[in-house]
């Protein structure tokens, strides 16, 4: 026992220094950046710092993510105010729990030191890569809880307690509810694959237990939030801008077969962002279905989960980088056939050769992270970014009002630590048509003077006069700025007396 613990504690240490190097290299959330510009991270701080002083997600700050989100934010936010240092704490702890489970996972087929590699490639393949985008996606903290229920299955008929398995598993389906709930693909697809199981194995009365004892924990963390938003009068507010908005007004509209297309189109597209984490996605599942192992359910269960996962993330129509994210976990399968290959080549226990292979492998992990896109953006100053200089400005006023208007989060909030005072504090990524609410408030806002500086934007191609604005608010300053690739031009407003 002794032993173990102590094993334990080098694998869960190996994992936080895997884990701390690669969030600080890779997320822009980490104190080599001076700022992560990412609308959806800025968004989420946002209504986190609201939430940790006072105001209620949906109801006084309209967001679309899931509360568990939010929730992960707000404490970051007591960590730091104006920064992302909390975020970038949170990363790393996430991706460390992510990492042990990977480990955990590849114990099962690999010897210790190639287990040890295979973490250190996962990590490091991942923060890399173009769905990682700037850090602190809501699927990057999914990413320990999927881990985990992998693992799960894996070793479900090994559980002595199998209820509790399926019920813990239930939980952890309520919390990506709470999330990202377009995410739950992947555990439909894992209670599924459990049902059916148990049922073809002739225990009727079990398989509907089963899921039984899944539902009831999936429904424990949903029935809470709940209760909380009834409780502070936000219920109706949660599930128009959580699920009907995101069920409507954020899905594209378009014909079955359309959607086919498109569906088949984006995932073809998202899986060649890496021709590395293709060859080992398409690897991983050739070793899968070709394996020795006599667990059919094993097999069905890794490929409907990853296609499960696709459907809930790309059927509604939208495609952005990160949603790929989640999916790129399945490269484990890959590289644990390429170590397989290696472990059955050097039989020898020779040091000096498992030495030069160690070496090897971490100038393989070195190399993925120096392709990270983000490295780049470590030599910007402050006076690079337009949040910093337009914050200063706004910090000559005390006390001062600021709308995000007509686009999405930039940051302003964030750096100049300011919690909105409208509920629509920024654009979200619909049309007017889809949902007027957003434009129609933002524009009484300016039409009725309600607060005292308004930022917004302009890029190649944007046409807006923004004729109301500039009747009820001078403008003070600007600045360009290149983010992700792309011209912007930011204006700060200032209102007249």
């Amino acid at each position: 026992m002794v032993t173990f613990l102590k094993k334990r504690k080098w694998i869960i240490l190996f994992c936080f220094f895997v884990s701390f190097f690669c969030i600080t290299i890779c997320s822009k959330n980490s104190f080599l950046y001076v700022f992560n510009e990412w609308p959806d991270a800025n968004a989420f701080f946002t209504v986190g710092k609201g939430w940790m002083n006072g105001l209620i997600p949906y109801k006084d700050l309209f967001e679309q993510k899931g509360p568990v989100l939010y929730l992960l934010y707000g404490i970051g936010y007591l960590f730091s105010h104006d920064t992302f240092f909390g975020i970038y704490l949170l990363e790393i702890l996430s991706y460390t729990v992510f990492l042990y489970y990977c480990y955990k996972i590849a114990r099962l087929f690999l010897e210790e030191k190639f287990a040890y590699a295979l973490v250190l490639f996962m990590g490091t393949i991942l923060v890399s890569s173009i769905p990682f985008v700037q850090g602190g996606s809501a699927e990057e903290f999914c990413l320990p809880l999927l881990a985990i229920s992998v693992l799960s299955f894996l070793n479900y008929d090994a559980s002595e307690k199998k209820s509790r398995v399926l019920f813990f598993n239930g939980f952890i389906a309520g919390i990506i509810a709470l999330i990202k709930f377009n995410l739950l693909g992947f555990w439909f697809a894992w209670m599924a694959c459990i049902f059916f199981k148990t049922l073809f194995s002739k225990q009727y009365k079990q398989a509907f237990l089963d899921c039984f004892y899944f539902l009831a924990g999936m429904l424990l963390p949903i029935l809470v939030s709940i209760l909380y938003f009834f409780f502070v009068g936000g219920l109706q507010d949660y599930i128009e801008a959580y699920i009907t908005f995101n069920v409507s007004s954020y899905t594209v509209r378009a014909s079955l077969l359309s959607r086919v297309y498109h569906f088949i189109q984006i995932v073809w597209q998202h899986i060649h962002f890496s021709k590395i984490i293709f060859a080992l996605t398409i690897v991983g599942g050739i070793a899968v279905l070709f394996s020795r192992t006599k667990d059919i359910w094993a097999k069905l269960f890794l490929f409907s989960s990853f296609l499960f996962l696709l459907l809930g993330i790309y059927f509604g129509g939208n495609a952005y980088n990160y949603y790929y994210l989640l999916n790129e976990f399945y490269i484990i399968f890959g590289l644990m056939f390429l170590l397989s290959l290696i472990q059955k080549i050097l039989k020898t226990q020779n040091k000096v050769v498992f030495f030069f292979l160690f070496l090897l492998f971490l100038v393989g992990g070195a190399f993925f992270l120096s392709s990270s896109p983000n490295i780049p953006d470590m030599r910007l100053a402050k006076e690079d970014f337009a949040q910093y200089r337009f914050a200063q400005i706004i910090h000559e006023k005390e006390n001062a009002t600021l709308l995000n208007y007509d686009f999405l989060d930039g940051g302003f909030y964030t750096v100049a630590d300011i919690i909105p005072s409208t509920k629509y504090f920024m654009r979200q990524n619909v049309s007017y048509e889809s949902y007027p609410k957003i434009f129609d408030s933002q524009n009484d806002v300016i039409r009725n003077k309600k607060v005292d500086y308004v930022v917004t934007r302009s890029y190649p191609g944007y046409d807006s006069t923004w004729t109301l604005l500039k009747e009820n608010y001078t403008l003070i300053a600007d600045q360009e700025q290149i983010i992700e690739g792309s011209l912007f031009h930011y204006y700060l407003y200032e209102k007249k007396d």
